[in-house]
């Protein structure tokens, strides 16, 4: 199809139009018209460029600005949700896996303290007077011709006291009459007469025993001298004063 062109519009279609060339005039790139020149002064001379084609893009959905409100309202919920979570979350969520046998601490009850301060009491039970508890191991032990005895401490009170004795001031006899003095050892002599002393914390526990070098610490107490009886049947170790203990005797049958 051809025809005159008056204006730069395609008259079939109204679309733009291009020139083909000077001679032959132009042709809608749409509709496939073409026009060609005419001498005269209504004739426009247009020349635009030939129109390329442009590659699709595609489109891009947006959603309506409500429905992303919405979405952001949402994802912060969740992020608050886990926070929550993470924060109060019980400790064994987190932890390792423990022994299903814990083990409990052990429960130590006070005794109940004496009146009275006993004359005697058989060794491996206790005495708890004024706040302490002392108690004598019931063995006996014997090495050398030397006996050994060992016994602890207790302070049941809320404040650290200081305790003062003289090893001089222990006594060990059979029930035959039979005496067994000190071991002196390598010590001093005179040590026996001395005072020593202790600091005794609250509740702490202060072990007592019979060593050959008695003298390098003040929680060992001297052995004693002697071999016991074939016929004896019974060992008396009497203090006369320790601490807040005085005229006590525990007593070892063998």
């Amino acid at each position: 199809m051809a025809g005159k062109l008056l204006r730069s519009v395609c008259p079939a279609c109204g679309a733009p139009v291009a020139r083909i060339d000077q001679r032959h005039g132009f042709i809608c790139p749409f509709c496939g018209t073409e026009f060609y020149l005419e001498e005269g002064p209504d004739i426009i001379d247009y020349s635009p460029p030939l129109i390329k084609e442009i590659p699709h893009k595609p489109e891009t959905i947006e959603f309506p600005s409500s429905k992303k409100s919405t979405n952001k309202v949402w994802i912060y919920l969740i992020m608050i949700g886990f926070l929550i979570f993470f924060i109060s979350a019980p400790s064994w969520f987190f932890s390792t896996p423990k022994s299903t046998n814990p083990v409990f601490p052990e429960v130590v009850e006070k005794p109940s303290m004496l009146l009275n301060l006993p004359s005697a009491e058989s060794a491996g039970k206790s005495v708890a007077y004024k706040e302490f508890e002392i108690f004598f191991d019931p063995n006996i032990r014997a090495d050398n011709g030397l006996l050994f005895f060992d016994f602890t401490l207790q302070n049941w009170g809320d404040k650290v006291v200081v305790l003062r004795y003289r090893v001089n001031n222990f006594m060990v006899y059979d029930d035959l009459g039979n005496t067994y003095p000190l071991y002196i050892g390598n010590c001093d002599a005179d040590l026996p007469y001395m005072d020593r002393q202790i600091e005794v914390n609250p509740v702490e526990i202060i072990e007592f025993e019979s060593s050959y070098s008695w003298c390098s610490s003040e929680d060992h107490i001297p052995a004693f001298i002697g071999v016991i009886p074939m016929n004896a049947e019974k060992i008396y170790f009497h203090i006369s004063e320790f601490g807040v203990y005085k005229d006590l005797t525990f007593i070892f049958d063998l």
